[in-house]
């Protein structure tokens, strides 16, 4: 399934190439939300990797958590 999600104003404006966006999920007004929160995460690991802080493995096994997470 492929979901579009559109941006406008101020906000697409703090918006750049290469952010990634992780949903939250809560409820609210007995309504399900769901909060797009931008996350560095990749980043974090290139960085743990480049300073040897962080296997080739562990960033795998990670990605594969998110990955999974995404399909439920």
């Amino acid at each position: 399934m492929t979901l579009k999600i559109n941006v406008y104003g101020e906000y697409a404006k703090k918006i750049k190439p290469g952010d990634i966006f992780m949903p939250e999920f809560g409820l609210g007004r007995n309504v399900n939300v769901v909060s797009l929160v931008r996350k560095d995460s990749i980043a974090e690991l290139l960085d743990k990797y480049d300073n040897s802080s962080i296997s080739l493995d562990q960033i795998i096994k990670y990605l594969r958590e998110i990955s999974m997470a995404e399909r439920k």
